[in-house]
């Protein structure tokens, strides 16, 4: 029961916002959630993300051309990933070279077809540049690349005919030549669309040919298109009908119907909102996501264009090169990773946003270049780990895997710091009487750390929540040698021992520990009293 007095707060973690006021923002309100991801059963719980793991090693690759470089573009297809990865020595060197690769056994397939022309020249390895991009039409993985020689090179393919035995290739569409080489390409009603600057051109169905010299159309202005994605449509004439949006840095517009039934048009959805992020265009269940100037923005299945996501915009708003942010989705987890400007050393961060409980967490402490859906899970490329591409996790336990909490040899550490709490409208100083936090910790021993914190961050008092490694049996050990008290695997109330009296007008608590299995973190109670006096 509560003291005469004493003010009980429940501070229910619901995700990341931007605040400085858990005031003026939704009722939990964190700063950081980093390496904490939702428990799916349980709102308001989250627990440990899992360790990414190595899935594709370039060391191990016997026929490698030379020293790889960063692996520039990649498509999962079936298992298997095929993607174009830079050279820096030998005949291939300034070169990005095709390769293909089981990705649950990490063994590398032979490409045939690769000679040293039909490669595209490597891009800059920092500052803005065009992502390569890939898309598949049945059997032909059509590579868009703009280090191609735009002389006889045009764009590459692997053909998958045989999954396990690609075949590269690199040249034009047929018949009718593109004029330049695209910057983007995507397949559309079983056509391959192309970008070249502001106009799209189209191929034959289910071909890389032209076969009429007006198979193309003008987006806009003469500004050039930035990215390409499908977006199914719902219509009250026609149920749903497929769609092409085509993303330019202020505008969006939608492409609609085919050639053959006489009804392709482009409508425009919005005349001042893009994106120059390609990488960040994601569809998803509930529409294309993609990551606007002023954070990040969804199209829906109806074609209508969002206001930015209201919790977190402040890392989107200042990310440093937004041509280098990436973003994938898969079971039910869009993530974005870019490189923020608003933060000290400008880190790149990882934030998580999950479908089912509408909530962000981050900044995770893996950086990537690029994601793929895996399965269940993703692929990533990471900027600062050259020569892999790494499983990541997003449940703990798909597929008997993502259960480790040790990444590159470096162990998971959690941590939690939740947005300044309530001074419940009055203007005194504030004495902490009491704390507990709701927590399951695992079954071996564990420590906790806890700082409490005021509005701008300087702790004012710290505590420490250890957990017996072995519960005691009563009368089996002596007293006062033995431990008593056990791990427990429900959520269970720990009080927070502080090491001094914390007085505050806004409180922020920080908590951190190493991640586990089985470990979980929810509500904070806390308890407090008006003091009748005032800081500062």
């Amino acid at each position: 029961m509560t003291t005469r007095a004493e003010h009980p707060i429940r501070f229910r973690p619901m995700g990341v916002y931007d605040t400085l006021s858990g005031d003026n923002s939704s009722s939990g309100a964190c700063e950081v959630l980093q390496d904490l991801i939702p428990d799916p059963s349980t709102p308001a719980c989250f627990v440990c993300r899992p360790a990414n793991t190595t899935a594709i090693d370039f060391s191990t690759w016997a026929s490698a051309p030379g020293t790889v470089g960063p692996v520039t573009v990649m498509y999962q297809v079936n298992g298997i990933v095929y993607g174009l990865v830079g050279i820096t020595t030998g005949t291939y060197a300034g070169k990005d070279y095709p390769f293909a690769c089981d990705a649950s056994s990490g063994a590398f397939l032979t490409v045939s077809g690769i000679t040293t022309n039909n490669v595209p020249t490597s891009q800059a390895t920092t500052g803005d540049w065009i992502p390569p991009q890939m898309t598949l039409m049945s059997i032909k993985l059509v590579t868009a690349h703009i280090g191609f020689d735009g002389a006889t090179h045009f764009f590459g393919v692997f053909d998958v005919t045989t999954p396990t035995s690609p075949v590269w290739s690199s040249g034009n569409t047929s018949t009718n030549a593109l004029p330049s080489v695209p910057s983007a390409a995507q397949v559309f009603s079983n056509r391959t669309y192309f970008v070249c600057k502001n106009v799209v051109y189209y191929t034959d169905t289910l071909a890389l040919a032209m076969a009429n010299s007006n198979q193309s159309f003008t987006i806009g202005d003469y500004t050039p298109i930035t990215a390409f994605a499908q977006l199914p449509v719902s219509t009250t004439s026609q149920g749903i009908v497929q769609g092409l949006l085509a993303f330019k840095t202020n505008s969006v517009t939608l492409i609609t119907g085919d050639a053959v039934t006489s009804n392709l048009s482009t409508n425009l959805l919005s005349p001042s909102v893009g994106t120059t992020a390609s990488r960040t265009v994601v569809p998803t269940p509930e529409g294309v996501v993609f990551m606007a100037v002023d954070g990040i923005r969804v199209i829906s299945f109806a074609g209508q264009v969002s206001e930015p996501n209201k919790d977190l915009a402040t890392p989107f708003i200042n990310a440093l090169t937004p041509s280098r942010a990436c973003a994938s989705f898969n079971s039910d987890t869009y993530r974005i990773c870019i490189q923020n400007g608003a933060v000290n050393a400008t880190p790149y961060q990882d934030y998580w946003y999950t479908m089912k409980s509408k909530l962000w967490t981050g900044p995770h402490t893996f950086e990537y270049g690029m994601a793929c859906p895996n399965g269940n899970d993703f692929l990533l490329v990471s900027n600062n780990r050259v020569g892999k591409i790494y499983n990541s996790f997003v449940v703990q336990g798909h597929n008997g895997a993502g259960v480790g909490f040790v990444e590159d040899g470096v162990p998971l550490s959690w941590r939690l710091l939740t947005s300044p709490m309530t001074d419940l409208g009055n203007m005194y100083a504030n004495s902490l009487t009491r704390s507990t936090i709701e927590m399951a910790t695992p079954a071996s021993g564990q420590s906790y750390n806890f700082t409490a914190q005021d509005e701008n961050g300087t702790a004012l008092a710290r505590g420490n929540i250890a957990i017996a490694a072995n519960q005691s049996i009563w009368g089996a050990f002596i007293w006062g040698l033995g431990k008593w008290g056990a791990s427990t695997s429900g959520l269970t109330p720990l009080t927070i021992p502080w090491d001094q009296a914390v007085v505050f007008s806004r409180l922020k608590v920080l908590g951190t520990g190493a991640s586990a299995l089985g470990l979980r973190i929810s509500s904070l109670h806390l308890g407090y009293k008006p003091l009748k006096y005032i800081l500062n």
